[in-house]
């Protein structure tokens, strides 16, 4: 799972691209889990039990602790 700002078109692929490489810092934004599945998802080895991925793509400003964000002028 991909979550952006909600400004951001998440129909607009391109963007949200954008918004990956722009604001994530994988130490800090992507989080690897494991855990219960959907009993459709039938990638996983073991069912109803498998690993996700979710990428903060938010803007990060100074409430985040940064010095100055990043964002795409348009």
């Amino acid at each position: 799972m991909i979550v952006v700002d909600e400004w951001v078109d998440v129909h607009d692929y391109e963007e949200v691209t954008f918004r990956v490489g722009a604001n994530v810092d994988p130490k800090r934004d992507v989080l690897i889990t494991e855990g219960p599945l959907d009993h459709l998802d039938h990638a996983p080895t073991l069912q109803f039990f498998g690993g996700k991925l979710g990428i903060d793509a938010t803007h990060k400003g100074p409430q985040r602790g940064l010095a100055s964000g990043r964002q795409r002028s348009r």
